[in-house]
């Protein structure tokens, strides 16, 4: 037996819905032009002039009509037109990202070109742009099966997209990159250049990548005479190899983060010598810092800079932690580090500023050796906290000037202590 089911009004059928949209478009038409113009002139006396002034009020709702349909024709070329551009647009992206994965180097520079001319022109999806750009860096990289080093193979699309990077992110791009996130973990790069730029409120993520140095004169990263604004640059667990340079001489750091928390220095120069740092952060914290040196001669540090459970070794004696004539205006941290190279404060000012004293913490378990050497530095006022259990720390005060506020910890943590 067969089953039916239950029978469909007419008003529900298609030819039923067109009579509905008939006959709710004539119930408007005699709204608007009999029920309105015959409301508006209900005061009119003599019909002649009300029949008159009707026409005209039929006449302006004629044009008011038109004028909302124009208006409603308009909106929709305007959306048919956002929407069509935005299909051009997602076109254009996988297009540029099937170049950039081409073998022909060719191919992946005008790959890249595209993705980057495409990054300034789609504001919406400029990070998406931009992570494909950076993950092209992080590709470009891969094992080598007969070597332990990773083997850069596309050298020269790589730096194509860091050199676009640069020119994008500074003040004067337009448009500008700025704002946006750069995730370029675990990649492996020759060098980083942001020299001589104003930068703001953008990420540079290198955690995990490795910095080579292949030839004698090239910095692996290159900050010199920038200004970073609430700019956060993460070195986090990144491994300089033996020779690397970092320059950060004369950079202006305002509320910016730079980390290189966890990382390995060997041999390598990191160079702050100038540098300002205005609110924000450095943290080498938990770095193994090999032979080189670490330098801040004459930087102004009124932010916060810790070298907290840093290993400070001294492998060949050619290693030097450098703060001669620095201006510290904030308290400084060596708590936990291992440090057994020289750390100098000749001529520095840790007096402080605004009513806040400067200073250096060394809480470790084992005294450092050789001790720090404040020879010359004006030290009135400023807060030394040096402390091994049973054991405090001696600082070598004998030329510095002024009495600094000599404090150690005590057993439940509280700061004791006094003048010298």
């Amino acid at each position: 037996m067969a089953v039916t089911g239950k029978p469909r009004r007419w008003w529900t059928t298609p030819n039923g819905r067109i009579v509905r949209l008939a006959l709710v478009l004539a119930a408007l038409a005699v709204v608007l032009f009999a029920v309105v113009p015959f409301l508006l002139t209900a005061s009119r006396s003599g019909s002649s002039g009300r029949e008159q002034e009707m026409a005209d009020v039929r006449s302006s709702v004629i044009t008011l009509v038109a004028a909302v349909g124009g208006v409603l024709t308009l909106l929709s070329a305007v959306q048919s037109y956002a929407l069509s551009q935005v299909a051009s647009l997602s076109g254009r992206f996988q297009d540029a990202a099937k170049m950039m994965a081409e073998s022909d180097a060719m191919a992946r520079l005008g790959g890249i070109e595209a993705m980057a001319q495409l990054a300034d022109e789609w504001p919406a999806e400029r990070q998406r742009c931009i992570d494909m750009l950076c993950a092209h860096v992080r590709h470009a990289v891969a094992d080598d099966a007969e070597g332990p080093k990773p083997v850069d193979h596309h050298e020269d699309t790589r730096r194509r997209v860091l050199d676009l990077i640069r020119a994008s992110v500074a003040d004067k791009a337009r448009p500008s990159w700025q704002g946006h996130h750069f995730d370029l973990r675990g990649t492996c790069l020759h060098t980083f250049d942001l020299s001589h730029l104003k930068v703001s409120s953008v990420t540079f993520d290198f955690r995990g990548s490795t910095f080579v140095h292949s030839k004698d004169g090239e910095k692996q990263v290159d900050l010199t005479g920038s200004t970073l604004l609430d700019v956060e640059l993460r070195f986090d667990e990144v491994t300089f190899e033996r020779g690397a340079k970092l320059a950060f001489d004369d950079v202006h750091l305002r509320a910016s983060t730079v980390r290189f928390a966890e990382a390995t220095l060997e041999n390598a120069d990191a160079s702050f010598a100038g540098a300002t740092l205005e609110g924000g952060s450095v943290s080498f914290e938990g770095a193994k810092i090999g032979d080189g040196s670490v330098t801040f001669r004459g930087a102004t540090i009124g932010g916060d800079l810790t070298f907290a459970n840093t290993t400070l070794d001294r492998y060949r004696g050619e290693g030097l932690i450098d703060f001669d004539d620095t201006s510290i205006r904030t308290v400084v941290s060596f708590d936990g580090a291992e440090v057994t190279r020289a750390v100098t404060f000749r001529g520095a000012d840790l007096r402080g500023a605004d009513g806040q004293p400067g200073g250096l913490s060394v809480h470790t378990q084992q005294p450092p050796s050789p001790r720090f050497d404040l020879a010359g530095a004006q030290v009135e006022g400023a807060i030394l906290i040096c402390a091994v259990p049973d054991k405090p720390i001696e600082f070598d005060l004998s030329a510095a000037v002024g009495d600094p506020v000599l404090r150690t910890p005590t057993a439940d943590g509280a700061r004791s202590g006094g003048n010298r």
